[in-house]
């Protein structure tokens, strides 16, 4: 079994888990009968792009260029290339008690893509570290590689089972104090093209991370009457964190006859993600349209540490370049329906 065909069913099993919660607390609820009456339920469907920040970047530690010892002529080195942009999309379902009290189960995904190109530098601009450096720590010799092309992919799944109790602020207004339980599975893949001057591929790379935790999430969310005739505004703030592990694998070779594979890399590294998730929206419920409402607004969900950049890809596999993890960083706008029942 594959590890993201096994984070897959993982994830498959703490949304049954959630699903059979949420069906035990009703049973436990059912000694009081009257918070069962009227009891109602929501769905909600959102999309929205994925914006790469700036400070998004993943440091890919094939140069450590430009060369000092020389006159260089290039100080884009290191080369940088951020988890990309895409699309996020979310999705679930709530169950509202004739009381204070809501429980909610919730998915949300996140595909990014984004290609980079250091065009093409010359060859003593530029120390190398692959495939020359056969120590740790070695920076290897000046090399006749002249370019470097990246393309990297990165697919996020969350799962969330939360309660809510509304602490009932009145004048329409809804203040409700979230806590649950999280599963986030975050992967990354990277691969990279080392060119000649006649960008002939000379060496390629590729780097696949994979971090899987659960862990809890606490937060608070808020909605008002905005302008009236249906208009509002709403908002949240949910923070939290995952414990889990970081898994990575480091391949590559050159194109030499026969091909010069170097030795593959493993990491398993036990690690805490800090998670922080938000959204500001304008909100729009039809009068006419009982229980459906509209919502266009921008979020930020920020997860710590869970791409993992270190590189194990001298001649040997023994040297370690980069660092042990960068942040992913979602925000963009957003469209969101919701209609309950």
């Amino acid at each position: 079994m594959t590890q993201r065909r096994g984070a897959s069913r993982y994830l498959s099993g703490i949304s049954i888990f959630a699903l059979l919660s949420t069906a035990g607390a009703t049973g436990a609820l059912a000694d009081d009968p009257s918070m069962f009456d009227s009891m109602r339920w929501s769905y909600f469907l959102q999309g929205g792009f994925a914006i790469d920040p700036s400070a998004n970047t993943l440091p890919y530690a094939q140069f450590y260029g430009p060369d000092l010892r020389v006159n260089p002529t290039s100080t884009q080195f290191p080369f940088l290339v951020g988890s990309g942009q895409g699309i996020d999309f979310r999705g679930g379902i709530a169950a509202h008690f004739n009381s204070p009290w809501s429980a909610r189960l919730a998915y949300t995904g996140l595909r990014t893509w984004k290609k980079g190109d250091t065009g093409q530098f010359p060859n003593y601009a530029v120390v190398s570290v692959l495939p020359n450096g056969d120590t740790p720590g070695s920076t290897g010799i000046g090399s006749s590689w002249n370019e470097a092309k990246v393309k990297t992919r990165v697919a996020a799944d969350v799962a969330d089972f939360q309660a809510g109790y509304d602490v009932g602020l009145g004048d329409d207004i809804s203040t409700t104090l979230v806590a649950g339980v999280r599963y986030g599975d975050i992967y990354q893949k990277t691969h990279v093209a080392i060119l000649d001057s006649g960008r002939v591929l000379q060496f390629f790379n590729d780097r696949r991370s994979n971090f899987t935790g659960t862990g809890i999430t606490v937060g608070i969310e808020a909605a008002a009457p905005l302008f009236g005739d249906g208009f509002g505004v709403s908002g949240s703030v949910l923070g939290g964190a995952l414990f889990g592990v970081l898994s990575s694998r480091t391949t590559g070779a050159n194109t030499d006859n026969p091909p010069d594979p170097v030795i593959p890399r493993f990491f398993h590294d036990k690690k805490t993600a800090a998670t922080l998730n938000a959204d500001l929206a304008l909100t729009y419920g039809p009068s006419d349209w009982q229980g459906v409402s509209f919502a266009l607004g921008y979020q930020l969900s920020y997860y710590a540490g869970v791409r993992d950049t270190r590189n194990g890809s001298s001649g040997n596999g023994l040297a370690v370049y980069g660092s042990t993890g960068a942040n992913l960083i979602d925000q963009g706008p957003f469209f969101r329906a919701n209609v309950g029942l």
